[in-house]
C-alpha cells in the first residue's frame, strides 16, 4: 500500500473529517448547481418535500460512507492489534491491505446495481431535466461507493475468518478471542446508520416501500455476512473442540467404576460436573454486550423514520399560515 495513502487512512488525525466535509461540499455544490433546491416544476410525480429528502439523502450518504470506511478500517485494525497482543498471532497486514482487484470488483458491482435504483435511461434523457440528471448520477455514484465499501469490508471479514483458523484456542478461556465477535459490530453499525439516513426519502412523511427495497436487499444480507464471517471459522473450531472434550469425558464416564466407594463416587461426580460445564460453554466468541448492541441497532431504523416524520410534521405546523 502506498505510504501516503496508508498514513491518510490509518494514521492522519482528521482524515475522516476531511473526507466527510469534502464530500459534503462537493455533493451540495452538485445539487445546487443543477437547481435541485430552486426548481419550481417537480420532475414526474414527486412532491417538493420528497425531492428535498432525496437530495439530502444523496448529499449525506456518500459523505457518510467516505468517513465511515476510515472509521471501520481503523476499528478493524485496532481489533487485529488487540488479538495480536493477547494471542501473539499477527494478521494485521491482511486487515490493512485491501487488494485493488477487490475494490475494482466492488466498484463494478455497485455501478451495475445502481441501474436498478434509477429510472430507465430513456426516461432520464427524455425528461430533459437537470434535476433528474443530478439525482440519477448521484445514485450511480452512491451505489458505486457502496460497492467499494462492501468490497473492503468483506476482505477484512475474510481476514478475521482466516485468522480464526489458526489462532490459539482454549475453549475454557475465550475472553482473548472476543475481538472476533466484535469485528462485525462495526459493519452492523455502519450499515444501520446508512439505513437510517435513507429515511430522509420519507421527508414528506410518506413511507414508500420502493425507496427502500434495494437498500434492504443489500443491507440485510451484508449485515448477516459481515457479522458472522469474522468469527465463523473460530466457531467451528470451538464446536469441534467441545465435541472432542465431551467424547473424552463420556468415554471416561463409561469406563469409571460405578460402585459406591467414596473415591469412585467423587471421581464420577467430577466427570459429570465437568461434562455439564463443557456443555454450557459458548461456541461463539461473543457475550451479552454484543447481543445487546445488535438489539439496539435493530430499533434505530424505525426510530429514524419516526423522527423524520415528526420533523416534517413540526415544519408543517411552523410554516402553516
Amino acid at each position: 500500500m502506498d505510504t501516503k495513502f496508508y498514513w491518510f487512512i490509518y494514521q492522519a488525525k482528521y482524515s475522516a473529517l476531511i473526507l466527510f466535509a469534502g464530500s459534503l461540499a462537493v455533493m451540495t455544490l452538485w445539487f445546487t448547481a443543477n437547481g435541485v433546491f430552486s426548481v419550481e416544476t417537480m420532475p414526474g410525480s414527486w412532491s417538493r418535500l420528497e425531492l428535498i429528502g432525496q437530495a439530502l439523502m444523496l448529499i449525506l450518504m456518500p459523505s457518510y460512507f467516505a468517513m465511515g470506511i476510515v472509521f471501520a478500517q481503523r476499528r478493524s485494525l485496532a481489533l487485529a492489534w488487540l488479538i495480536r497482543s493477547q494471542t501473539a498471532f499477527d494478521f494485521t497486514h491482511h486487515v490493512e491491505s485491501v487488494p485493488g482487484r477487490n475494490l475494482l470488483t466492488g466498484f463494478v458491482c455497485g455501478f451495475a446495481f445502481s441501474f436498478f435504483n434509477v429510472p430507465g435511461l430513456g426516461i432520464i434523457v427524455s425528461s430533459n431535466s437537470s434535476v433528474m440528471y443530478a439525482i440519477a448520477l448521484a445514485q450511480i455514484l452512491l451505489w458505486s461507493l457502496v460497492g467499494l465499501l462492501l468490497a473492503a469490508r468483506f476482505h477484512v471479514a475474510r481476514a478475521f475468518y482466516n485468522a480464526g483458523k489458526r489462532v490459539k484456542l482454549d475453549i475454557f478461556e475465550i475472553s482473548n478471542l472476543k475481538p472476533f465477535g466484535q469485528a462485525g459490530l462495526t459493519d452492523a453499525l455502519l450499515i444501520v446508520v446508512a439505513l437510517a439516513i435513507t429515511t430522509l426519502q420519507s421527508f414528506d412523511a410518506l413511507f414508500r416501500v420502493d425507496n427502500y427495497t434495494n437498500a434492504l436487499l443489500v443491507a440485510l444480507p451484508a449485515i448477516a455476512v459481515l457479522m458472522v464471517t469474522p468469527m465463523y471459522s473460530l466457531h467451528r473450531r470451538m464446536v469441534e473442540r467441545k465435541n472432542e472434550e465431551l467424547q473424552q469425558i463420556n468415554e471416561r464416564v463409561r469406563a469409571a467404576p460405578k460402585d459406591f466407594s467414596v473415591e469412585n463416587v467423587n471421581q464420577l461426580e467430577a466427570l459429570l460436573q465437568r461434562r455439564e460445564r463443557v456443555k454450557a460453554l459458548s461456541s461463539w466468541p461473543i457475550d451479552m454486550s454484543v447481543i445487546s448492541r445488535l438489539l439496539l441497532y435493530a430499533i434505530l431504523l424505525p426510530l429514524a423514520w419516526l423522527g423524520t416524520a415528526l420533523v416534517e410534521m413540526a415544519l408543517d405546523r411552523l410554516l402553516a399560515p
